[in-house]
């Protein structure tokens, strides 16, 4: 270990000290611990996450006995944003020796991350309201469904989900499609969310 390279929090797992191993001494010795902190476990976690998705799947029964998305999703998808965003403070482009790694969050949150950039353009432009935030909810929602279906498999009900989507982020947009044939709204959003899914151990 170089001389200046400071020590890991002595609490850190064992998987999140790994993250700290593989970072840079020019990273370390420049950046706040705390923050450090927060990238490996936050690296730490979204792996497990991920690997316990990769055993379970990422529909899982609930307690009605029909099929729900795990909870593991929102701790995967609150772990990809943390990553990302202290990579950026951190001067880190990705998880260390990890790039492929990078690329796949980018991808597996691609909707949710266009949203978020529309949302945000919208909310400092002055045009979303108090009156939008039920939209607002449904758009991260669906972006959040699409950037978890699998289009090969469930063709039908992607492309129903992606034209409401669209419809959606056409109306936070106060875009006019009165002269131009589009999807159904909420029915076509209702008649998408009721499609049969099926069970992906049993297709």
């Amino acid at each position: 270990m170089a001389a200046n390279r400071p020590g890991a929090p002595d609490w850190l797992s064992a998987e999140a000290l790994a993250v700290w191993d593989a970072l840079p001494d020019d990273v370390l010795t420049a950046q706040p611990v705390d923050a450090l902190t927060v990238y490996c476990c936050a690296v730490a976690d979204f792996t497990r996450a991920q690997q316990a998705l990769d055993r379970t799947g990422v529909l899982i029964r609930g307690a009605r006995g029909g099929l729900v998305r795990s909870p593991l999703n929102l701790v995967k998808a609150d772990n990809a944003h943390t990553i990302a965003a202290l990579a950026r403070q951190l001067g880190l482009a990705s998880p260390p020796g990890d790039d492929e790694g990078a690329r796949q969050i980018a991808q597996a949150y691609r909707n949710r991350a266009a949203t978020e950039r529309t949302i945000t353009g919208l909310r400092r432009g002055g045009r979303l309201e108090d009156a939008d935030a039920a939209a607002v909810a449904l758009a991260r929602h669906i972006a959040h469904a699409l950037d978890h279906l699998d289009p090969a498999r469930w063709p039908a009900q992607t492309a129903s989900l992606a034209r409401v989507h669209l419809a959606t982020l056409r109306a936070l947009r106060g875009v006019d499609d009165n002269d131009q044939q589009q999807p159904g709204g909420i029915d076509e959003l209702l008649a998408a969310l009721s499609a049969p899914v099926g069970d992906p151990e049993n297709p």
